[in-house]
């Protein structure tokens, strides 16, 4: 009987609202612009720029701050389908890198 109480509340924990949607910190947004000239700033390949059109949390806590940056290969590929689609709408979460460092 504990097992099943057990795998019950496993079960339940899995299925909580947060496994299927991420908590977003903007409105909805249309992925406007990309920067790909990446190497001026730095050499990592991975990093592209993005402007969005639409209501934006501010980028590293700058409300004037033009651009927003991701390094994150799954992010990009999102981001990049959804620009040349024009698919919209998106819903963000804009955070500061891990470092808690914004440039």
């Amino acid at each position: 009987m504990r097992k099943i109480i057990s795998m019950l509340f496993i079960c339940i924990g899995m299925i909580s609202a947060p496994a299927f949607s991420a908590e977003t910190n903007s409105g909805v947004v249309r992925v406007a612009e990309i920067k790909a000239d990446w190497k001026v700033d730095t050499n990592n390949p991975l990093l592209y720029y993005y402007t969005f059109n639409g209501v934006l949390a501010s980028n590293c806590g700058k409300p004037g701050y033009l651009w927003a940056k991701s390094s994150d290969e799954n992010i990009n590929k999102l981001l990049n389908q959804s620009y040349t689609q024009s698919l919209y709408p998106l819903n963000l979460k804009m955070q500061d890198s891990e470092s808690g460092s914004c440039h």
